[in-house]
């Protein structure tokens, strides 16, 4: 005695999804953020961005360390995971250094802009961040201006972090290059 399972397909939300779809599309300027919210949201997309790399960094490490005995092992299974690992990981570490260090988008969330934040966006940063950590405002802050340093330093041009004396700047200087 053989059994058979009927599965149909009803479609009750296609009108449902076409109405959703279109309250969705966007109608008047973009949204442009500035001041506090384009800093803060620059650094929770630093944040997001570090996440990713950490671990892609990590497999990187890995998959590089087997490049050798992949390429000598007859194993093709093994050979393509570990061409697919190094290759995937390290293209998830150069975009993530490419959006985290551009310098040329003038209205983009890049490191570049973040490094032209000023003075008073810091400090209203640093409230709102104190805020949310309890951490004291003037240690946020401090944090804050170093991390505008370190953006002004190491948001540039992919020649001019090539040439720059710091081993990190030549670093993402050859990941913007990737």
């Amino acid at each position: 005695m053989t059994k058979s399972i009927l599965f149909t397909f009803k479609d009750d939300l296609a009108g449902d999804l076409a109405d959703r779809s279109r309250r969705m599309v966007k109608s008047g300027p973009p949204i442009k953020l500035e001041g506090v919210n384009r800093s803060v949201q620059f650094l929770r997309g630093v944040f997001s961005r570090a996440s990713l790399c950490v671990p892609a960094f990590y497999y990187f490490l890995g998959s590089a360390s087997a490049r050798e005995s992949a390429s000598s092992s007859s194993d093709h299974s093994f050979r393509v995971a570990q061409s697919y690992s190094e290759f995937s990981d390290l293209n998830t570490l150069t975009l993530s250094c490419r959006k985290i260090f551009d310098n040329a988008s003038k209205r983009d969330l890049t490191g570049g802009n973040f490094a032209k934040t000023t003075d008073a966006v810091l400090l209203e940063h640093a409230a709102y961040w104190a805020k949310t950590s309890g951490r004291n405002p003037e240690e946020c802050a401090t944090a804050l201006r170093f991390l505008r340093r370190f953006f002004g330093h190491c948001s540039m041009s992919e020649s001019q972090l090539l040439r720059a004396s710091g081993q990190l700047q030549r670093r993402i200087g050859l990941e913007l290059l990737c």
